[in-house]
């Protein structure tokens, strides 16, 4: 009767003596299923014959009224139960109700929120929250301390991100793993929440605990659209990570295309500074020593490498035939290719060595042994598929 919004039916069932704290483990008390809908008329009505409803937990622990009404977006049930004095700071799930409302992007229950129990929870509480279930070395749960600015970004709710912009959330606030709200936009690929964050102050130059920038998390994820904005608000391509990566390298390393075309070098667009910033990172090692064109070749993306080597020839002064450092390169790209089997990236860079290293006798078993090894993982991968 509750969920089809039957006040007087709820009513005559109270008259009859059913109880309104009835749950069970399938089914909530009456009072979450009104805050849940939104039936502030139920709600009020609950209240009057038992105000301890006003925080009363459902069938799993945690899951109140609050809660419910602020994770459905219910305004005016949200007010309801605050006026009823409903503790905003009870969790379910490591979240409150204040996180639960920049989660799912209800402007208006935080604007409720915020003008009732700001003093309470305040717009950067930071509660214990793991979203994404993952475990640290040990085993356990990675426990991440997020805002609800940080949620509000990540899953790119403008008008929430905006509300509490406004109320004076820290806009670069992170978290335990150094990931803050710019972090999360970016490598979700959220322009809108980017440009908001950024018109706040948010700072480009912030890296979290594995040295990652904003710009590289959104390398990493192969946010080619977030990294296109970064760079242009002014972004260094050159930060590297703990890792000596650069976004470029990054980008390279997650066969993100792409994003390695939006981070190359072009010879059209861009003002020669920003060309020759471009035209460095191609060049740079990371602390394995792997360049960008051999990073994409160890991880297969054969788009990324063939765009790598077109480019090895027009960045270069004045252009030319591949130098013997060009060759090394490609040799030492051959090679990862081959332990990948990655076929049509080995063929690819067997073709851009100079005929003079082709014909090299050092690295005529080399190139052999890439032709047997990806052959065979080709074979490989051909009988398995006809096996599925």
């Amino acid at each position: 009767s509750n969920r089809g919004g039957g006040l007087e039916v709820v009513r005559a069932l109270v008259e009859v003596g059913v109880d309104v704290c009835e749950k069970t483990e399938k089914f909530a008390s009456a009072i979450i299923v009104a805050a849940e809908t939104g039936n502030v008329e139920i709600i009020r009505f609950l209240l009057a014959q038992n105000k301890s409803l006003v925080d009363y937990e459902g069938y799993d622990e945690g899951r109140t009224p609050l809660l419910m009404a602020a994770q459905n977006g219910r305004t005016d049930a949200v007010q309801c139960l605050l006026e009823h004095d409903a503790d905003p700071t009870k969790m379910r799930k490591k979240m409150c109700a204040m996180h639960v409302a920049a989660q799912y992007g209800h402007a208006e229950v935080l604007k409720v929120l915020l003008e009732t129990s700001k003093v309470v929870v305040g717009v950067d509480a930071d509660l214990p929250h793991s979203p994404d279930g993952k475990r640290n070395g040990s085993g356990g749960a990675v426990i991440y301390y997020l805002s609800p600015l940080m949620l509000a970004a990540r899953y790119g709710h403008v008008e929430a991100t905006k509300v509490l912009l406004e109320a004076g959330a820290e806009v670069n606030k992170g978290d335990t793993t150094g990931w803050n709200s710019l972090h999360r936009a970016a490598s979700a690929g959220h322009i809108k929440v980017i440009e908001l964050l950024l018109s706040h102050d948010a700072d480009m130059t912030k890296k979290n605990t594995s040295g990652l920038t904003p710009l590289a998390a959104a390398a990493k994820s192969g946010q080619a659209n977030a990294v296109q904005l970064l760079m242009a608000k002014g972004a260094n391509m050159g930060d590297i990570n703990d890792d000596g990566q650069t976004p470029l390298l990054i980008a390279c390393s997650n066969g993100h295309e792409a994003v390695v075309r939006t981070l190359s070098p072009s010879a059209g667009e861009s003002p020669p500074y920003v060309r020759a910033e471009r035209t460095n990172s191609l060049g740079v090692k990371d602390d394995k020593m792997r360049t960008p064109l051999i990073a994409a070749a160890e991880a297969g993306s054969l788009g990324s490498v063939r765009h790598l080597v077109s480019l090895k020839q027009w960045a270069k002064v004045g252009g030319g035939a591949p130098s013997d450092d060009d060759d090394e390169e490609i040799v030492g790209a051959l090679k990862e290719a081959r332990t990948g089997g990655h076929v049509a990236v080995a063929s690819l860079l067997l073709r851009k060595l100079s005929s003079r290293k082709r014909q090299s006798r050092s690295n005529t078993l080399s190139i052999y042994a890439c032709h047997q090894q990806t052959y065979y993982a080709q074979q490989r991968r051909e009988l398995w598929l006809e096996t599925v």
